[in-house]
């Protein structure tokens, strides 16, 4: 996991909440699981991992809705 966290590229470190939060965290997610099996994770563990990347940088889908309500 630190690994992957290490190695993410810049754009998922700041996620980006546009006009449509529950759009921006579906194209989010629908990108990190497709980096993140790109990174040779075993395809019956690539979802989990996406979820504890996101939970690991700060982007749980728990914090875009709190930022959601915030806006």
């Amino acid at each position: 996991m630190d690994q992957l966290v290490a190695e993410l590229p810049e754009p998922f470190l700041i996620p980006s909440l546009g006009e449509d939060p529950l759009r921006s965290l579906t194209t989010y997610v629908a990108e990190l699981t497709q980096w993140v099996a790109g990174q040779g994770v075993r395809p019956e563990a690539v979802q989990r991992t996406t979820i504890e990347v996101m939970a690991a940088i700060g982007a749980a889908p728990s914090e875009w809705y709190r930022r959601s309500a915030t806006r």
